[in-house]
C-alpha cells in the first residue's frame, strides 16, 4: 500500500469505478491473509511457554535470573493478548 501512486478504483478517465474498488479491496485482503496479518498471539504464547519452562528450571538455582525470565514471559503473554485483539479487529475489517 505504501507504493500506491493513485487512488485505487479509478478508470483511465479518472472516474470512480465501483467494480475496480471492490476488486482492489479483495486483493488487499487476500494479500494480508497471505502475509499472516491478523493471526493472533500464537507465536507470543509459544514464547511465553518457553520462558515459563526456563523459569521452572532455574527458579531455585538462579532465582534472580528466573525472576527476569518470568517478567519476560508475562510481557510475551501481554503481547499475545494484544495480538489477539488486533487479529479480531483485522478479521472484522476483512469481512
Amino acid at each position: 500500500m505504501e507504493k500506491i501512486s493513485a487512488i485505487p478504483g479509478h478508470n483511465s478517465e479518472g472516474e470512480l469505478d465501483p467494480a475496480r474498488i471492490v476488486k482492489w479491496v479483495q486483493k488487499v485482503r487476500e494479500s494480508a491473509i497471505e502475509l499472516g496479518c491478523g493471526t493472533g498471539g500464537d507465536d507470543e504464547r509459544k514464547l511465553t511457554e518457553k520462558y515459563e519452562n526456563w523459569v521452572k528450571a532455574l527458579e531455585f538455582s538462579y532465582p534472580r535470573v528466573a525472576g527476569i525470565l518470568s517478567n519476560m514471559a508475562k510481557s510475551y503473554l501481554d503481547d499475545a493478548v494484544r495480538e489477539d485483539l488486533r487479529a479480531g479487529v483485522t478479521k472484522r475489517l476483512m469481512e
